[in-house]
């Protein structure tokens, strides 16, 4: 699932492999993972990852958006928010999931942080 929206002065992309398939434990742990990794914001049903990649990604423009109006168009390049959730490994037994958020507000260089977590199947 994808959410992308660029102009002169914002950049916002949030690209998400949301879990569909999987015992249901497995699958909420995981729909939770991702939304407290992305900001823990979302209060709608976790079920349409749609919409939460949807929300994040407009959350994060309106917020940019702000800022440009505040203080003005950035020097260096637009302002830039990219997250990343990706499946990364999986076996019979576990799986891992990757985040991955860069972010540029202005100034000399941007930030980028990542994490991961590994899941069990059976649990959660």
């Amino acid at each position: 699932m994808k959410f992308e929206q660029k102009n002169s002065q914002i950049q916002c992309s949030v690209t998400v492999d949301y879990p569909e398939d999987g015992p249901q434990i497995l699958i909420q742990r995981l729909r939770e993972y991702i939304n407290e990794r992305l900001g823990d914001d979302f209060r709608g049903d976790l079920a349409h990852g749609d919409s939460l990649v949807v929300f994040y990604g407009n959350n994060n423009v309106d917020s940019m958006t702000a800022m440009v109006k505040q203080f003005g168009a950035p020097g260096g390049g637009p302002l830039e928010y990219t997250a990343s959730v990706s499946k990364i490994y999986e076996t019979d037994k576990f799986i891992t999931f990757q985040v991955s958020v860069y972010s540029f507000m202005g100034g000399a260089h941007g930030s980028t942080v990542t994490t991961a977590r590994t899941f069990r199947k059976s649990d959660g």
